[in-house]
């Protein structure tokens, strides 16, 4: 009798079984490890996987796959997702939103699912969804919409108020200011200079409390979007001569020049609301008076930007003191002030802040160049007007007098 033994070096395909044991152990591990929801689908619309936390969410009967998904998921909810499933199933990754009352009070209510096509072992075309709760992003979603709302009907509230008490103040406001003016001019000759200074002072107080009553009301109505704007043809000639001799008194009282660049300023047109234009070009102004040196300048020309749609920039400069470099960040935030050695210098901090807004409302942009010590360059960028040609042959366009290259005022 012979006996034989055959031998095979099978250390390859044991390294091999292992390696896939090892594989597949890590597979489960991590799935089972998978902070939420997994279901696998068939091309039968069975589940033929869960992972604990989506096998929880079955209890107290623990499914166990493969089993329809219409007995799985209740034939209500099977309905919804079914259009879902076929499409992973033909090849696209969708995201669905999820919404589950809660049954137990630990499954979530609110999930996003991934549905995304892949290959099972056998080859067959599986659909993979993974769900994540959202319940807890549900409830801050929730919140920041009340708190939002809160917020919306505490903005009107305060606009309202802000309009009432506007017209409430600004009327007694008036007639102190007008009884104020009316004892400066004097004409009876009984007061004193002394007292001509008091009613100076009260005159110049109340006319500063009614800019800034109406600086607050402009705004709230920025804030709660119920700024009116009449937009048209504006030429910059008339807009910036008639902002130079409004503010020319305040210039003169700090000894500042007033330069206007007449000839650029000339046959340019913007689109722009005239008046909200001019309330710009005041604050503007009134800042580089302010904030500049006695006997210093302000000059105001007009540029181009060509790579812009050749829109037209109001450029307003003074050899002040410049901004600080750590302020320019809050400069046009509403109540910020300019500190540095300007001493005491009237306002509220609201003229950028409502500039700003109202060269945006008007579709143009401000921007500040700026060197501590040598002085700021303010341009209003704002777009042309398409009727520039009309408005500048009008004949019955008032043109501003006398006001030739480098008009000083």
């Amino acid at each position: 009798q012979v006996r034989v033994w055959t031998f095979r070096d099978i250390t390859a395909e044991s390294q091999a079984l292992r390696s896939l044991a090892a594989a597949e152990a890590q597979q489960r591990t991590l799935l089972a490890a998978f902070p939420g929801y997994i279901w696998v689908v068939d091309g039968a619309h069975r589940v033929v996987y869960l992972n604990p936390a989506a096998a929880s969410v079955y209890e107290p009967t623990v499914p166990r796959p493969p089993e329809p998904a219409r007995h799985l998921f209740g034939g209500a909810v099977y309905e919804r997702l079914q259009p879902s499933i076929e499409r992973a199933l033909a090849g696209e990754t969708l995201a669905v939103e999820w919404y589950r009352p809660s049954r137990s009070g630990r499954t979530p209510e609110h999930m996003l699912i991934r549905m995304t096509p892949g290959a099972g072992p056998d080859g067959q075309q599986l659909c993979y969804a993974f769900g994540v709760d959202i319940s807890s992003l549900k409830q801050a979603e929730a919140a920041l919409v009340a708190a939002k709302e809160e917020a919306e009907r505490a903005n009107l509230a305060k606009t309202q108020f802000l309009s009432a008490m506007s017209h409430e103040l600004r009327t007694p406001l008036n007639a102190v200011i007008g009884f104020s003016q009316v004892l400066e001019l004097n004409t009876e000759r009984n007061l004193s200079a002394r007292q001509l200074r008091h009613v100076g002072d009260i005159r110049r107080a109340g006319q500063h409390l009614l800019t800034l009553i109406n600086d607050l009301l402009d705004l709230a109505r920025i804030e709660a979007n119920r700024l009116s704007l009449q937009l048209g043809p504006v030429a910059l000639d008339d807009a910036v001569g008639d902002a130079a001799f409004l503010s020319s008194t305040q210039a003169r009282q700090r000894a500042v020049t007033i330069v206007v660049d007449s000839p650029s300023l000339a046959t340019r047109v913007v689109h722009a609301d005239p008046v909200r234009l001019q309330q710009v070009l005041l604050n503007l102004l009134s800042n580089a008076i302010k904030y500049n040196r006695p006997g210093g300048h302000v000059f105001v020309g007009a540029v181009s930007d060509d790579a812009h749609a050749g829109r037209i920039g109001v450029q307003i400069t003074d050899n002040g003191a410049g901004i600080p470099a750590d302020r320019m960040a809050t400069l046009f935030r509403p109540f910020e002030r300019i500190a540095g050695g300007h001493g005491v210098v009237e306002g509220a901090g609201l003229g950028l802040a409502i500039s700003r807004h109202l060269v945006e409302a008007m579709g143009g942009e401000i921007q500040v160049v700026s060197r501590e010590g040598n002085g700021s360059t303010f341009t209003v960028w704002m777009n042309p007007d398409a009727l520039a040609d009309e408005r500048l042959d009008d004949p019955a366009r008032e043109r501003q007098p006398g006001l030739g290259t480098g008009q000083r005022i």
